[in-house]
């Protein structure tokens, strides 16, 4: 639901920068595509393992929606992006503390 008075242009640019702030207090590196001063587009790597782990864009046209680009020519390349994939859909996700962790995991203190 949009907040009074808020366009949709607006809406996404707002998601979008919270969503990289996240990323980026996970450990990923991110870089932002801009039209104007506007966020339209982001896009995700994994420093620690960039070649391996490919990149994901992430935009917003009303929902979320986002591509992973990675490597896909091997038998071990698709377990890999299966486990990736279910990591996905099994709430991998960022705490309110900016830690990641699975759902219903604790972080580990640090």
């Amino acid at each position: 639901m949009l907040d009074e008075g808020t366009s949709s242009d607006y809406l996404s640019h707002r998601l979008l920068r919270i969503l990289a702030e996240r990323l980026n207090a996970c450990g990923m590196e991110t870089r932002e595509f801009r039209h104007g001063e506007e966020i339209i587009e982001i896009a995700a790597i994994n420093p620690r393992d960039p070649d391996k782990s490919g990149r994901v864009v992430i935009g917003y046209e009303g929902y979320l929606v986002w591509e992973c680009w990675t490597e896909f020519k091997t038998n071990s390349d698709a377990v890999t992006e299966a486990e990736i994939i279910h990591d996905l859909l099994t709430r991998r996700h960022v705490t309110p503390e900016g830690d990641c962790a699975r759902s219903g995991e604790k972080s580990e203190e640090r």
